[in-house]
């Protein structure tokens, strides 16, 4: 029997300023030199509970506290490194930003816009979609602020609250110890 296997739990940041997202360029592999949205799969070595892992991953990356207003969804992808369910978050910072020089090379806000002029190959992993997706279904040209999108959204989809992120935390934490059951019914 074929050995499967299992998918990393990985989060990532989508941080919102004047209806950009902000990005960085990883400086290492894998997608080295690749657009990425903020974010990892270290913490949860600290932080079993996916909202502390994305802040303390932004923390890292950016030097700034990662504000988490809510869930926003979740994507799965399939790279060199296996397969990955990347937990989503939206948010705001607080502070200053001074990235990591060991893991950005550079960080930019980007607009819906700036999106159309690029090309899928010069993001990492499945950011370019995710991103493609979240100006899609978010409409920012009437909205002044962060909190307006967050309203906005969660008026088109369900969100999960925070409750459920303790449930996610849980099933992070049983698949750490190897009990987890991932298999689809």
């Amino acid at each position: 029997m074929e050995q499967i296997q299992r998918p990393k739990i990985v989060t990532s940041a989508l941080i919102n300023r004047h209806n950009k997202i902000l990005l960085i360029k990883r400086k290492k592999a894998p997608e080295q030199n690749k657009w990425a949205l903020s974010g990892g799969v270290g913490s949860f070595d600290r932080y079993p509970n996916p909202e502390f892992a994305i802040q303390d991953e932004v923390m890292y990356d950016l030097g700034v506290k990662f504000n988490v207003e809510s869930f926003y969804n979740y994507s799965f992808y399939v790279n060199e490194s296996g397969p990955a369910i990347v937990l989503h978050f939206l948010g705001t910072i607080s502070g200053k930003i001074e990235p990591n020089q060991n893991e950005v090379v550079e960080w930019k806000f980007f607009s819906k816009e700036d999106l159309e002029n690029m090309s899928e190959k010069d993001f990492a992993f499945d950011h370019y979609q995710v991103l493609k997706n979240y100006f899609k279904e978010v409409d920012t040209t009437n909205m002044e602020d962060q909190n307006d999108i967050i309203l906005h959204k969660s008026q088109k989809r369900n969100f999960l609250p925070f409750r459920s992120q303790r449930e996610i935390s849980k099933a992070v934490q049983l698949q750490k110890t190897g009990k987890a059951n991932l298999r689809a019914s």
